[in-house]
């Protein structure tokens, strides 16, 4: 069938049912456009980076010494910055921006909960923290994220299935359609033109929709079979005014379409004489007001909480969203246009994660958890802390004793820096000064890298897991 026949529709779209049984779609974000939104991104962490280096190389040279103590702490803290802007720019524009990076925004993509809800910050920072296995090949960045998005059936990435989140567009308001009617200058007594009501039943048509989106897929026994109990099945309603028989079901299907789009979308009411005629962009315009006052209240309530409404309030609210959400439904029935449509969703989702989000919970102090909670958590999980334990010590302890042994291994398991490091460290002792000491200069710069290194290990350790434990077990072996 040409590919002019009929509206293809590639785009995925994930659907969730809230606990009033209205289905809400959303159109999830393809690979193209998230790989675009994820090198904007990369962009502009890049021109943070270098604006941190080049300002605050110019504030260390400018107001303090360059080998004094001061340099070397305000060049610690620079590393520092650093570390936390790489982790922290995804992961904070993320959670503080409803799922949006700058990227994303120019994209007009945003994360979101498999649930519809807005994303957690748990779910940023788990989401994000996994980020390290797309970044892991140096030969092949970001392959296993691409890799995941094209095979999974809602498009996510390792990211995503260990957060439970997914990516849609974020497709702005549009309000064309309702606009038109009763526009300022326009000729109340020009009537549109209607396209008549749909002949096929609801069902009937999605089962052309169906058979003509699979058409390719059949052999041809079976196209001819289908297509002739196709053409009996309508021939004594639409008359066959061409010959070819798959041509005949073309035309049926663009007829029958049009009429669905059609601007009043003409409906067969059940216990009415003929058929009935529903305004749609009436029905917008008529409502539109009530949605957008629902809408701003909804997204204050979601920030805020039910505690942003007064006690009378609430009811109101909850009434509100029912009647909204029933709105969607009328608005599939009516098939206004789909942008309207897809605002709509917007609007229930934000009322429903206003009335559902989760209740937040009473934070642990900080005291608490280091001497209670977590000691606890340690005794509890012993058999995986030891286990860890093992598999840091046992290599450090073997290869310690091989490399002592047999000095010559050590250009063969290290790399240059490592054993260009390990000789200026046994120079330092030779000379009477500690193995690992340097220059008071340069120490917070030390501490600085050691510090972001390992805290960069744990988070490899803790994300390796989605590997089965490959990654967290070479990550323990190599650094140990």
């Amino acid at each position: 069938m040409p590919a002019s026949a009929r509206d293809l529709d590639l785009r995925q779209h994930h659907g969730i049912e809230t606990p009033e049984h209205v289905d809400v779609r959303f159109e999830l974000a393809g690979v193209g456009s998230r790989v675009a939104a994820g090198l904007l991104d990369l962009l502009v962490l890049w021109l943070g980076l270098m604006l941190l280096w080049v300002g605050g190389g110019a504030i260390v040279s400018d107001i303090v010494p360059p080998h004094g103590a001061a340099s070397g702490w305000l060049t610690a803290g620079l590393i520092l910055l650093t570390f936390c802007l790489v982790w922290g720019y995804f992961t904070l524009f993320e959670a503080l921006n409803a799922g949006r990076t700058p990227g994303k925004q120019a994209l007009g993509i945003r994360v979101v909960m498999d649930t519809g809800r807005s994303l957690t910050p748990q779910a940023a920072v788990v989401r994000n923290l996994v980020r390290f296995i797309d970044c892991y090949f140096p030969a092949l960045p970001f392959a296993p994220a691409i890799l995941a998005i094209a095979l999974h059936p809602s498009n996510k990435r390792l990211g995503d299935m260990a957060a439970g989140t997914i990516v849609v567009r974020d497709r702005p308001t549009d309000w064309t359609l309702g606009a038109t009617v009763g526009a300022p200058g326009r000729d109340s007594t020009v009537q549109a033109v209607e396209t008549g009501p749909p002949e096929l039943s609801e069902q009937e048509f999605r089962l052309l929709d169906g058979f003509l989106g699979r058409l390719n897929e059949l052999t041809p026994d079976v196209q001819a079979r289908i297509t002739a109990d196709l053409v009996r099945r309508f021939e004594p309603r639409i008359p066959r005014r061409v010959p070819d028989l798959q041509g005949y079901l073309v035309s049926v299907f663009a007829d029958e379409q049009r009429k669905r789009r059609s601007r009043f979308a003409p409906r067969a009411q059940a216990g009415a004489a003929g058929r009935i005629t529903v305004p749609a962009e009436r029905f917008v315009q008529k409502k539109r007001e009530g949605w957008e006052a629902f809408r701003t209240t909804a997204l204050r309530v979601e920030r805020s909480g039910v505690s942003a409404l007064a006690a009378g309030e609430i009811p109101g609210f909850a009434a509100q969203y029912r009647e909204v959400a029933a709105d969607l439904a009328r608005a599939r029935t009516y098939q206004v246009d789909p942008r309207v449509i897809a605002y709509l969703e917007r609007v229930v989702t934000a009322g429903h994660n206003a009335l559902y989000r989760a209740r937040g919970k009473q934070r642990t102090p900080l005291p608490h958890y280091i001497l209670r909670d977590f000691p606890a958590a340690v005794v509890q999980s012993w058999q995986y802390v030891l286990l860890a334990f093992l598999l840091f010590s046992i290599p450090a302890a073997v290869g310690y004793v091989m490399i002592r042994e047999r000095p010559a291994l050590a250009e063969e398991l290290m790399s240059p820096v490592m054993v260009a490091r390990a000789e200026a460290a046994a120079e330092n002792q030779a000379e009477g000064r500690g193995y690992a000491e340097t220059n008071k200069e340069e120490r917070p710069q030390v501490a600085a890298l050691i510090i972001t290194n390992n805290i960069t290990v744990s988070f490899g350790t803790f994300v390796g897991g989605l590997t089965a434990g490959v990654l967290t077990t070479w990550l323990l072996f190599a650094n140990g």
